[in-house]
């Protein structure tokens, strides 16, 4: 008897444990599928077909909203880079696909944010806040808001877990925070805290920095202060790639034009901008207009650094680039050496050593 009752249920078992693997391959060749979607029908078309199928979990839903975001700015680049003109119906219907898709998926957020993890919803608010800027040039759309509240609704899930938050999972939300402009002071709490106690990498370092300047947070020097006293030693420095660099500088800009720096703060500021400096080569027009406006903004705040070094070794690349400076990158980029040259004399010198600086600046009008 006891024989008949263990056997059944080792079978069981069994076709438990196959259902799962099957379920588990089904996943993952829709996961594989979605990394071959290249427009937001696609993309669309699979999710609908998970759901039909019961096999649309939260990690899927999370790669969707991702890839989602992925495709949209895919569709905008190359609307950019197109010399043709696009059929106006033809742009419509993109952007209304791309619509159709967004409003699909959030509207699957109360499903599915309770079930994910930090990891998961790190994804998910980033791929919302990328969104949220290729938007704008949309101007019927109006899911600003509605994609702002969707965030909110993202921090909240992921401050609620009972689990502690890794700073990477932290520097993601506080960046996507800061990029939709949501208030999100328990967050940038929770991110100055975990900077403290755990282990940062240039990545972390930089999100943060650029999160808490970009949000004038009252928490950002201190955070400066512990990323310069415990993490961004110089050994650290070539990790940081030329976003990084950028974003770093930028942040710390903002932070100081609200705050004065402390000590560590001011040393991290000095010996990173002369690392800058050395790779002045490999800054795209966004970094090179985030470096210069950085630069002037610190210099004239009183901050000690190598500024005229590293103006001197941008000036190249500056010069290389003109053509593809957006008029706002541009502008900064005036305005920095402007601000230098009124703030030290040695920026009067490099202000001189832009030849084509008038060209930047009517080639970026015209872009």
């Amino acid at each position: 008897m006891l024989q008949a009752i263990v056997l059944p249920s080792r079978l069981v078992h069994r076709h438990v444990l196959s259902s799962r693997r099957c379920m588990q391959s089904s996943a993952g060749q829709l996961t594989a599928k979605l990394r071959r979607c290249h427009c937001a029908s696609d993309v669309i078309s699979l999710v609908r077909t998970a759901v039909d199928s019961q096999m649309l979990d939260g990690i899927l839903w999370a790669a969707a909203m991702q890839r989602m975001s992925i495709v949209e700015k895919g569709r905008e680049e190359k609307e950019e880079k197109e010399d043709r003109k696009y059929d106006k119906a033809e742009v419509r219907q993109g952007q209304q696909c791309v619509r159709q898709g967004w409003e699909l998926l959030m509207g699957m957020g109360t499903t599915y944010l309770p079930h994910v993890g930090h990891r998961e919803l790190a994804v998910v608010a980033v791929a919302v806040s990328k969104s949220a800027k290729t938007s704008k040039r949309d101007k019927r759309y109006q899911g600003g808001n509605g994609r702002r509240c969707f965030l909110s609704s993202v921090i909240r899930t992921a401050l609620s877990a009972s689990e502690s938050i890794s700073v990477r999972h932290l520097a993601n939300l506080a960046w996507s925070a800061a990029t939709m402009q949501v208030a999100a002071d328990e967050l940038f709490e929770a991110a100055a805290s975990a900077v403290a106690v755990q282990r940062c990498n240039a990545r972390d370092s930089s999100q943060l920095l650029w999160a808490f300047g970009r949000s004038s947070h009252k928490l950002g020097v201190e955070v400066l202060e512990t990323l310069a006293g415990r993490h961004m030693s110089p050994r650290m420095f070539p990790t940081f790639g030329d976003h990084d660099i950028a974003a770093t500088i930028w942040g710390v800009a903002t932070l100081a034009a609200l705050r004065e720096p402390k000590d560590k703060g001011r040393q991290f500021i000095k010996e990173f901008t002369a690392h800058a400096a050395g790779r002045s080569s490999e800054f795209s027009p966004q970094g090179l207009s985030m470096l210069f406006w950085g630069t002037a903004t610190l210099v004239s705040k009183g901050v000690d650094m190598p500024s005229s070094v590293l103006i001197r070794a941008c000036a190249p690349q500056v010069v290389k680039l003109a053509p593809r400076f957006t008029t706002q990158g541009a502008a900064n980029i005036l305005w920095s050496l402007s601000t230098l040259a009124r703030v030290e004399q040695d920026g009067v010198r490099e202000a001189s050593s832009f030849e084509d600086v008038g060209s930047l600046s009517s080639d970026a009008g015209r872009s």
